[in-house]
């Protein structure tokens, strides 16, 4: 898909499309060995995944504001390379939210949806382009906006996620709770019924 929009926006060929895979898969390794390990001390798992969102949302609005095929590589393939730590966050997120004997399902399910969103976006955001690149609507950096537009809704929901985590703490501890007395009343119970016997043998 990119390599369709640069070539006809930016006159991108396959000499540059291959320089811009390059930088992105350098910029993502050198973030994953330099940048993480700062990041995990000073950022908690929530602003880790709010930066990648960021990141995410200015590296398509990059991509639609460039009109020169320098500018690629100036700011938006710098800023992809960021995006690569919402896997990270998200991954810390699962292993201190779910219970250990229900993680291996939760990490699974969220490979799947990466799965599925890495196989979808291409089909879906090519249509969108194929139809705003032409008349009527004749705007090509349409998806790189809406593509952005959903990174900020994110955004935007990653900022309710301390209070979810929150309520669903408080959730789990009460069911924890309540399973707590009610095994320590069978308990009494159990000792009473005990005690009555007892007391009727003697």
């Amino acid at each position: 898909y990119q390599r369709r929009v640069h070539g006809s926006r930016l006159n991108f060929g396959p000499y540059l499309n291959a320089w811009v895979f390059f930088e992105v898969s350098l910029c993502a390794a050198l973030v994953q060995l330099f940048v993480l390990p700062f990041a995990l001390k000073w950022l908690n798992e929530i602003r880790l995944l709010f930066l990648s969102l960021t990141s995410n949302m200015l590296h398509m609005i990059g991509y639609a504001l460039s009109t020169k095929w320098w500018m690629i590589f100036v700011w938006p393939e710098f800023l992809a390379g960021f995006t690569m730590l919402e896997s990270v966050a998200l991954n810390v997120i699962v292993s201190q939210n779910v219970p250990s004997s229900e993680q291996g399902l939760a990490l699974g399910t969220l490979q799947a949806v990466r799965g599925l969103c890495a196989a979808l976006g291409p089909l879906l955001f090519g249509q969108l382009y194929s139809r705003a690149n032409g008349p009527p609507i004749n705007f090509p950096e349409l998806p790189f906006y809406i593509g952005a537009g959903l990174a900020a809704i994110s955004m935007g929901l990653t900022l309710l996620l301390p209070r979810l985590l929150r309520d669903s703490r408080i959730t789990l501890d009460k069911v924890t709770v309540d399973d707590l007395s009610h095994d320590e009343s069978k308990i009494n119970t159990n000792e009473k019924c005990d005690d009555i016997i007892i007391n009727y043998e003697n």
